[in-house]
């Protein structure tokens, strides 16, 4: 399994205290509003078509970071930490 540090989607963070720890974050993990969830909007659990397409999309998606403001949510790691969804830089080009 590769590792972040050689990966296309681990790019440096902004903060500067999650550099400063040698993170890095991961752009592939995909920040989602929780009031617009998976791209489908604010969704009534009557609402059958639209909870049918959340339910799609979440099954598109490998994983997703939520935050609660709906500002802002990023998933950082360490430049050892390795997951499926590694691609290497070459590849990427």
């Amino acid at each position: 399994m590769g590792r972040c540090e050689e990966c296309a989607h681990w790019v440096d963070p902004e903060e500067w205290d999650v550099r400063q720890a040698g993170m890095g974050r991961c752009d592939r993990i995909r920040h989602e509003n929780p009031h617009q969830l998976l791209g489908v909007g604010w969704v009534m659990h009557d609402d059958t078509e639209k909870l049918a397409l959340r339910t799609r999309n979440a099954a598109e998606a490998m994983a997703i970071v939520v935050d609660g403001s709906g500002y802002r949510a990023d998933f950082y790691c360490r430049p050892d930490f390795g997951c499926v969804l590694w691609k290497s830089v070459e590849q990427s080009k």
